[in-house]
Protein backbone atom coordinates (compact mmCIF):
# COMPACT_ATOMS: atom_id res chain seq x y z
CA UNK A 1 0.00 0.00 0.00
CA UNK A 2 1.06 3.60 -0.41
CA UNK A 3 -0.08 7.05 0.66
CA UNK A 4 0.43 9.97 -1.71
CA UNK A 5 -0.09 13.72 -1.60
CA UNK A 6 -0.70 15.17 -5.08
CA UNK A 7 -1.34 18.80 -5.97
CA UNK A 8 -2.91 19.75 -9.31
CA UNK A 9 -2.91 23.19 -10.90
CA UNK A 10 -6.02 22.39 -12.94
CA UNK A 11 -9.34 20.77 -12.03
CA UNK A 12 -9.21 16.94 -12.12
CA UNK A 13 -12.21 14.64 -11.71
CA UNK A 14 -11.75 12.08 -8.92
CA UNK A 15 -12.93 9.10 -10.94
CA UNK A 16 -10.47 9.89 -13.73
CA UNK A 17 -7.62 10.11 -11.23
CA UNK A 18 -8.67 6.77 -9.74
CA UNK A 19 -8.76 5.20 -13.21
CA UNK A 20 -5.27 6.51 -13.97
CA UNK A 21 -3.89 5.06 -10.72
CA UNK A 22 -5.59 1.73 -11.39
CA UNK A 23 -4.06 1.63 -14.87
CA UNK A 24 -0.69 2.16 -13.19
CA UNK A 25 -1.29 -1.01 -11.13
CA UNK A 26 -3.26 0.09 -8.05
CA UNK A 27 -5.74 -2.53 -6.84
CA UNK A 28 -7.85 -0.23 -4.69
CA UNK A 29 -7.83 3.57 -4.66
CA UNK A 30 -9.22 5.92 -1.99
CA UNK A 31 -9.11 9.65 -2.78
CA UNK A 32 -9.59 12.50 -0.33
CA UNK A 33 -9.78 16.11 -1.48
CA UNK A 34 -9.24 19.21 0.65
CA UNK A 35 -10.97 22.52 1.09
CA UNK A 36 -9.20 25.54 -0.40
CA UNK A 37 -10.48 28.00 2.17
CA UNK A 38 -9.18 26.55 5.46
CA UNK A 39 -5.69 28.02 5.35
CA UNK A 40 -4.13 24.73 4.14
CA UNK A 41 -5.16 23.08 7.42
CA UNK A 42 -6.49 19.79 6.02
CA UNK A 43 -3.90 19.63 3.23
CA UNK A 44 -1.08 20.20 5.73
CA UNK A 45 -2.37 17.38 7.95
CA UNK A 46 -2.40 15.00 4.97
CA UNK A 47 1.11 15.97 3.83
CA UNK A 48 2.37 15.59 7.40
CA UNK A 49 0.86 12.09 7.46
CA UNK A 50 2.73 11.16 4.26
CA UNK A 51 6.04 12.50 5.62
CA UNK A 52 5.54 10.59 8.87
CA UNK A 53 4.97 7.32 6.97
CA UNK A 54 8.11 8.03 4.91
CA UNK A 55 10.10 8.51 8.11
CA UNK A 56 8.77 5.26 9.59
CA UNK A 57 9.20 3.03 6.52
CA UNK A 58 12.19 4.59 4.81
CA UNK A 59 10.36 4.54 1.46
CA UNK A 60 9.59 7.77 -0.36
CA UNK A 61 9.05 9.26 -3.81
CA UNK A 62 8.93 12.93 -4.70
CA UNK A 63 8.45 14.89 -7.89
CA UNK A 64 8.09 18.66 -8.11
CA UNK A 65 7.25 21.14 -5.34
CA UNK A 66 4.06 22.16 -3.58
CA UNK A 67 2.95 25.64 -2.58
CA UNK A 68 5.47 27.55 -0.47
CA UNK A 69 2.90 28.43 2.24
CA UNK A 70 1.78 24.80 2.54
CA UNK A 71 5.38 23.56 2.56
CA UNK A 72 6.44 25.98 5.32
CA UNK A 73 3.43 25.13 7.50
CA UNK A 74 3.95 21.39 7.13
CA UNK A 75 7.69 21.59 7.80
CA UNK A 76 7.01 23.37 11.09
CA UNK A 77 4.48 20.71 12.09
CA UNK A 78 6.81 17.90 11.07
CA UNK A 79 9.63 19.35 13.18
CA UNK A 80 7.27 19.62 16.17
CA UNK A 81 6.07 16.02 15.72
CA UNK A 82 9.66 14.75 15.48
CA UNK A 83 10.51 16.61 18.68
CA UNK A 84 7.58 14.99 20.49
CA UNK A 85 8.54 11.59 19.09
CA UNK A 86 12.10 12.13 20.32
CA UNK A 87 10.79 12.94 23.81
CA UNK A 88 8.55 9.86 23.74
CA UNK A 89 11.47 7.65 22.64
CA UNK A 90 13.64 9.02 25.42
CA UNK A 91 10.86 8.31 27.92
CA UNK A 92 10.51 4.75 26.62
CA UNK A 93 14.26 4.22 26.88
CA UNK A 94 14.21 5.43 30.49
CA UNK A 95 11.39 3.01 31.31
CA UNK A 96 13.28 0.11 29.70
CA UNK A 97 16.46 1.07 31.52
CA UNK A 98 14.63 1.25 34.86
CA UNK A 99 13.03 -2.17 34.27
CA UNK A 100 16.37 -3.71 33.29
CA UNK A 101 18.04 -2.24 36.38
CA UNK A 102 15.26 -3.53 38.60
CA UNK A 103 15.47 -7.02 37.07
CA UNK A 104 19.27 -7.03 37.34
CA UNK A 105 19.08 -5.90 40.95
CA UNK A 106 16.52 -8.59 41.72
CA UNK A 107 18.70 -11.26 40.09
CA UNK A 108 21.73 -9.98 41.99
CA UNK A 109 19.77 -10.08 45.24
CA UNK A 110 18.58 -13.65 44.56
CA UNK A 111 22.14 -14.71 43.74
CA UNK A 112 23.48 -13.25 46.96
CA UNK A 113 20.72 -14.92 48.96
CA UNK A 114 21.55 -18.29 47.36
CA UNK A 115 25.29 -17.82 48.05
CA UNK A 116 24.80 -17.08 51.70
CA UNK A 117 23.77 -20.70 52.34
CA UNK A 118 23.64 -21.29 56.06
CA UNK A 119 23.35 -17.59 56.84
CA UNK A 120 20.01 -17.23 55.02
CA UNK A 121 18.05 -17.12 58.20
CA UNK A 122 20.11 -14.18 59.42
CA UNK A 123 19.38 -11.94 56.42
CA UNK A 124 15.95 -13.30 55.46
CA UNK A 125 14.08 -10.45 57.09
CA UNK A 126 16.09 -7.78 55.25
CA UNK A 127 15.75 -9.46 51.85
CA UNK A 128 12.02 -10.02 52.28
CA UNK A 129 11.64 -6.31 52.98
CA UNK A 130 13.63 -5.25 49.88
CA UNK A 131 12.17 -7.59 47.25
CA UNK A 132 8.52 -6.44 47.57
CA UNK A 133 9.66 -2.83 47.02
CA UNK A 134 11.34 -3.79 43.75
CA UNK A 135 8.36 -5.88 42.71
CA UNK A 136 6.05 -2.94 43.31
CA UNK A 137 8.31 -0.67 41.23
CA UNK A 138 8.38 -3.22 38.40
CA UNK A 139 4.60 -3.58 38.48
CA UNK A 140 4.23 0.22 38.39
CA UNK A 141 6.55 0.48 35.39
CA UNK A 142 4.72 -2.34 33.63
CA UNK A 143 1.42 -0.56 34.31
CA UNK A 144 2.82 2.66 32.79
CA UNK A 145 4.01 0.78 29.69
CA UNK A 146 0.63 -0.96 29.30
CA UNK A 147 -1.21 2.36 29.67
CA UNK A 148 1.04 4.02 27.08
CA UNK A 149 0.48 1.14 24.64
CA UNK A 150 -3.28 1.40 25.17
CA UNK A 151 -3.19 5.17 24.56
CA UNK A 152 -1.24 4.68 21.33
CA UNK A 153 -3.79 2.15 20.12
CA UNK A 154 -6.63 4.51 21.03
CA UNK A 155 -5.00 7.42 19.15
CA UNK A 156 -4.44 5.28 16.04
CA UNK A 157 -8.08 4.14 16.13
CA UNK A 158 -9.28 7.73 16.54
CA UNK A 159 -7.16 8.81 13.56
CA UNK A 160 -8.65 6.02 11.44
CA UNK A 161 -12.18 7.01 12.46
CA UNK A 162 -11.43 10.66 11.70
CA UNK A 163 -10.09 9.77 8.24
CA UNK A 164 -13.22 7.71 7.52
CA UNK A 165 -15.48 10.56 8.65
CA UNK A 166 -13.57 13.04 6.47
CA UNK A 167 -13.92 10.74 3.45
CA UNK A 168 -17.66 10.35 4.05
CA UNK A 169 -18.07 14.11 4.50
CA UNK A 170 -16.19 14.87 1.28
CA UNK A 171 -18.34 12.35 -0.60
CA UNK A 172 -21.49 13.94 0.83
CA UNK A 173 -20.25 17.40 -0.15
CA UNK A 174 -19.61 16.20 -3.70
CA UNK A 175 -23.14 14.79 -3.85
CA UNK A 176 -24.58 18.09 -2.57
CA UNK A 177 -22.60 20.03 -5.18
CA UNK A 178 -23.94 17.77 -7.93
CA UNK A 179 -27.50 18.19 -6.66
CA UNK A 180 -26.99 21.97 -6.44
CA UNK A 181 -25.72 22.10 -10.02
CA UNK A 182 -28.69 20.02 -11.22
CA UNK A 183 -31.12 22.24 -9.33
CA UNK A 184 -29.56 25.39 -10.78
CA UNK A 185 -29.79 23.92 -14.29
CA UNK A 186 -33.46 23.04 -13.73
CA UNK A 187 -34.12 26.52 -12.30
CA UNK A 188 -32.47 28.18 -15.31
CA UNK A 189 -34.57 26.06 -17.68
CA UNK A 190 -37.74 26.94 -15.76
CA UNK A 191 -36.87 30.65 -15.88
CA UNK A 192 -36.39 30.45 -19.65
CA UNK A 193 -39.74 28.71 -20.09
CA UNK A 194 -41.41 31.29 -17.84
CA UNK A 195 -39.90 34.15 -19.82
CA UNK A 196 -41.05 32.57 -23.08
CA UNK A 197 -44.59 32.07 -21.72
CA UNK A 198 -44.63 35.65 -20.50
CA UNK A 199 -43.67 36.93 -23.96
CA UNK A 200 -46.41 34.83 -25.50
CA UNK A 201 -48.96 36.19 -23.02
CA UNK A 202 -47.83 39.76 -23.69
CA UNK A 203 -48.22 39.14 -27.42
CA UNK A 204 -51.71 37.67 -26.93
CA UNK A 205 -52.66 40.53 -24.62
CA UNK A 206 -51.62 43.06 -27.25
CA UNK A 207 -53.57 41.18 -29.91
CA UNK A 208 -56.72 41.07 -27.75
CA UNK A 209 -56.36 44.75 -27.00
CA UNK A 210 -56.30 45.49 -30.71
CA UNK A 211 -59.30 43.21 -31.32
CA UNK A 212 -61.31 44.93 -28.59
CA UNK A 213 -60.39 48.33 -29.98
CA UNK A 214 -61.47 47.28 -33.49
CA UNK A 215 -64.68 45.78 -32.10
CA UNK A 216 -65.47 49.03 -30.28
CA UNK A 217 -64.79 50.98 -33.45
CA UNK A 218 -67.13 48.70 -35.39
CA UNK A 219 -69.84 49.08 -32.73
CA UNK A 220 -69.54 52.86 -32.87
CA UNK A 221 -69.66 52.79 -36.65
CA UNK A 222 -72.79 50.58 -36.69
CA UNK A 223 -74.48 52.81 -34.12
CA UNK A 224 -73.64 55.92 -36.15
CA UNK A 225 -75.00 54.33 -39.35
CA UNK A 226 -78.26 53.45 -37.62
CA UNK A 227 -78.58 57.00 -36.30
CA UNK A 228 -78.05 58.45 -39.77
CA UNK A 229 -80.61 56.09 -41.35
CA UNK A 230 -83.16 56.95 -38.71
CA UNK A 231 -82.59 60.65 -39.29
CA UNK A 232 -83.09 60.22 -43.05
CA UNK A 233 -86.28 58.25 -42.44
CA UNK A 234 -87.66 61.05 -40.33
Amino acid sequence: MGEFFIEFFEKVKEHKLAQALERAGAGQVTITTFANNDGNESASNALLRVWTVQKQTGYSYRSGDCQEALLTKTQARFAESQKKQQETSEFDEKIKEAINRSLALQEDTNAKVAAVGGDVELIKDGVCAVIPDYQRKIEELERIVAHKTKECDRIEYAKAQKTRQVNELMAAMELVRDEKNNTQAQLTSAKLKLAKARLELESKKDMWTRIIKIDNMLSDFVLEERTVKRARAD
